[in-house]
C-alpha cells in the first residue's frame, strides 16, 4: 500500500508543480493576498457607489415624473431639495416656476399682493434654474419663463434681459420669434405706458379657492444594503508540516500529498469564488446597463413632455397677448368715460353760472321793487308785508346761493373757472350797486319843485 502510494506521489505532476509552485510564492502570500483583499474592496466599493449614483438620478426621474402632473408647487419643490445636482431637480423647479407664474399672472387681475408673492418665487426660481444647467433647451425655457415673469411685475429693463438671452439660446425659430415680438413689442412707448398704469392698480376681488393638490407617492423602496462584512477576510491556508525526523519516508510523502491536495482544493475554491465574483459583476453590470437603458426611456418621456409644455407656453403666450388687449380696449373706454364725466362737469358748471346770472336779475328785481314801492307812502303797510316777504324770498335765495356756491367750490375742476365766477360775482355787485343808486336818485328827481325839502322815503326792512 506504501508502494501505491510512493507510485501515486510521483505520477501526480499536477500536484508536484502547484507544490513546487506554491512553495516559490510562499514567502509572499501574504502581501499577495493583502493586495487582492484591496482590490476586491475596491471594486465593491466602486461598484456600490456607482449603484448609489444611478439608483439616486432613476429615484429622482421617478419622482419628478410621478409630481411632474400635478399643479402642487410644494411636491416639486421637494424633489428639488431632496435630488440636489440632478436633471430631475432642475426639471421639478422649473415646473414649479411656471406653475407660480402662470397663477401669479392670472391672479394679477384680482388678488395682486398675493399675485406679485407668487411671480417674485418665480423669477428667483427661475434664476436658480438658470445656475444649476447646461443644456439649451432648459435654458430657453427659464429665460422665457423669467422674462415673463419680469414683465409682469412691470420690471421692463430686466424683461428685455431675460428675453435677449431667449434669442442668444437660439433653442429653437419659434423661441427667438416670440422673443424678439415681446422686445419690440416692450420698447413701444404705449406699452411701457401700460404696464406702468397697470402696475398701480390694486384690485380687491376675493382670491379663488387654490387647486386641491394630490396626495404623495407611497415611498420607494430603500436601495439594497451593498456594506463590506466588518470581518471581510481571507484566510491565508496553513503549511504546517510534521516533524520529517519523527516519521519514515512513507509518512512523510503521505502527509506532503494531503498536504499538496489540501492547497489544490483551496485554490480550487479560490478559482471557484473568483469565477462567482465574476459572475455576479456581469450580473451587476447586466442591471446597470438596464438601469442606463431606462433611464434613456425616462429621459425620452421628459422630452416627450417638455415639447408639450413648449406647446403650452406658446398657448398661454396667445392668451397673454390677448389678456393684454383686452386690457388695452377697457383703458381706452375708462379714458372715453372720462372725457365724457368732464364734459358733463363742464355743462353742470356752465348751467350753474346761468342760474346765479338769473339769481342776480331777480334780486336786481327785487330791489326796483322795493325803491318804487318806498316812494308809494299809501301802500306803506302793503309795501312793508311786501318787503318782509321779499326779505324772506331773498333770505331763501341767499341761503340757496350760498348752497349752489358751495357746490360750486366743491366740483370746481380748475383755477379758471373760479376767476370766471369771481368775474360775474364782481359784475353782479356793480350791476346791484348802479341800480341802487339810480333807485335812491329817482325820489329826490320826483319831489315837488319849491319847497326847497327832499321827501325822506320810509325805511325799509328795519
Amino acid at each position: 500500500m506504501n508502494s501505491e502510494r510512493r507510485h501515486e506521489l510521483q505520477k501526480n505532476e499536477l500536484a508536484d508543480a502547484l507544490g513546487g509552485y506554491w512553495k516559490k510564492v510562499e514567502p509572499y502570500a501574504p502581501a499577495i493576498l493583502t493586495g487582492v483583499i484591496a482590490v476586491v474592496v475596491a471594486a465593491l466599493t466602486i461598484g456600490y457607489l456607482q449603484s448609489r449614483s444611478a439608483n439616486q438620478r432613476s429615484d429622482a426621474t421617478l419622482t419628478y415624473l410621478i409630481h411632474s402632473g400635478q399643479a402642487n408647487t410644494e411636491s416639486l419643490a421637494n424633489v428639488a431639495l431632496n435630488y440636489p445636482g440632478t436633471q430631475a431637480a432642475s426639471l421639478a423647479l422649473l415646473a414649479k416656476a411656471d406653475i407660480e407664474l402662470a397663477e401669479g399672472s392670472e391672479g394679477m387681475f384680482t388678488v395682486r399682493k398675493q399675485s406679485v408673492a407668487q411671480l417674485e418665487q418665480a423669477v428667483e426660481d427661475y434664476r436658480q434654474v438658470l445656475g444649476q444647467v447646461e443644456d439649451t433647451l432648459l435654458r430657453s425655457r427659464a429665460s422665457l419663463g423669467l422674462a415673463r415673469s419680469l414683465e409682469a411685475l412691470g420690471d421692463v429693463e430686466g424683461a428685455l434681459a431675460a428675453y435677449e438671452q431667449v434669442v442668444a439660446a437660439d433653442e429653437s425659430a419659434a423661441m427667438v420669434k416670440a422673443a424678439e415680438q415681446r422686445i419690440a413689442s416692450l420698447n413701444r412707448p404705449e406699452t411701457v405706458e401700460f404696464l406702468t398704469w397697470f402696475g398701480e392698480q390694486d384690485p380687491e376681488t376675493t382670491a379663488p379657492a387654490e387647486t386641491p393638490g394630490m396626495p404623495d407617492s407611497a415611498t420607494l423602496p430603500d436601495a439594497p444594503d451593498m456594506e463590506i462584512p466588518e470581518n471581510f477576510a481571507v484566510e491565508p491556508p496553513a503549511n504546517e508540516k510534521p516533524a520529517v525526523e519523527e516519521m519514515n519516508k512513507e509518512e512523510a510523502a503521505a502527509a506532503e500529498k494531503a498536504a499538496q491536495e489540501k492547497e489544490a482544493a483551496d485554490m480550487k475554491a479560490a478559482e471557484e469564488k473568483a469565477a462567482a465574483e465574476k459572475a455576479a459583476e456581469e450580473k451587476k453590470a447586466a442591471e446597470m446597463k438596464a438601469a442606463e437603458e431606462k433611464k434613456a426611456a425616462e429621459m425620452k418621456a421628459v422630452e416627450e413632455k417638455a415639447a408639450a409644455d413648449k406647446a403650452a407656453e406658446e398657448k398661454k403666450a396667445a392668451e397673454m397677448k390677448a389678456a393684454e388687449e383686452k386690457a388695452a380696449a377697457e383703458k381706452a373706454a375708462e379714458e372715453k368715460k372720462a372725457a365724457e364725466m368732464k364734459a358733463a362737469e363742464e355743462k353742470a358748471a356752465a348751467e350753474k353760472a346761468a342760474e346765479e346770472k338769473k339769481a342776480a336779475e331777480m334780486k336786481a328785481a327785487e330791489e326796483k321793487a322795493a325803491a318804487e314801492k318806498a316812494a308809494e307812502e299809501k301802500k306803506a303797510a302793503e309795501m312793508k308785508a311786501a318787503e318782509e316777504k321779499a326779505a324772506a324770498e331773498k333770505a331763501a335765495e341767499e341761503k340757496k346761493a350760498a348752497e349752489m356756491k358751495a357746490a360750486e367750490e366743491k366740483a370746481a375742476a380748475d383755477k379758471a373757472a373760479a376767476e370766471k365766477k369771481a368775474a360775474e360775482e364782481k359784475a353782479a355787485a356793480e350791476k346791484a350797486a348802479a341800480e341802487k343808486k339810480a333807485a335812491d336818485a329817482k325820489p329826490a328827481e320826483d319831489a315837488p319843485e319849491g319847497t326847497g325839502e327832499t321827501e325822506l322815503a320810509p325805511a325799509t326792512g328795519e
